[in-house]
């Protein structure tokens, strides 16, 4: 796995090995795809775009737990690039039915600002669950959020 892993696994933490079943298999905290915590209601698990494990908890489990994803994800980055609200909020409620302990958003588009989607994105970072990132690019300008921003300036 390249691209936004790489950078994540060149920390010595996150980039080591970790052994399942006594040494039987190993593999790292850094991982694509990863299934949701919790299902929704009704609905098999989804996956979570990347997820960090807690090396500790990993090099404890089993080769079972591990591949039918049933370690806990405390840290967990959704992303999305040109999508609208809807897509936002499925993320979202991913994030925060597994009970996430650090859940982020990264919400690019070049579709323009919208502001249903800026709204929803105000109201997520109110109670501090969800961290949220967001750039948005069109004809009416550019408008963005960092994490650690309180609003979506332009």
């Amino acid at each position: 796995m390249c691209g936004e892993g790489c950078l994540l696994m060149s920390y010595p933490l996150l980039g080591r090995e970790c052994p399942l079943d006594n040494g039987s298999a190993v593999t790292q905290p850094v991982h694509k795809e990863w299934p949701e915590t919790k299902p929704e209601e009704g609905a098999r698990r989804g996956n979570f775009d990347l997820a960090i494990l807690a090396p500790d908890t990993l090099c404890t489990a089993s080769l079972e737990q591990f591949r039918k994803g049933y370690i806990e994800t405390p840290i967990v980055v959704e992303m999305g690039l040109d999508y609208g609200l809807a897509h936002l909020a499925q993320d979202a409620e991913k994030l925060l039915n597994s009970g996430v302990r650090r859940g982020y958003l990264v919400h690019f588009t070049r579709l323009g600002h919208d502001n249903r989607v800026e709204e929803y994105i105000r109201s997520l970072t109110t109670d501090g669950r969800v961290m949220v990132a967001y750039a948005s690019v069109g004809p009416q300008g550019v408008r963005l959020k960092q994490l650690d921003d309180p609003a979506i300036s332009s």
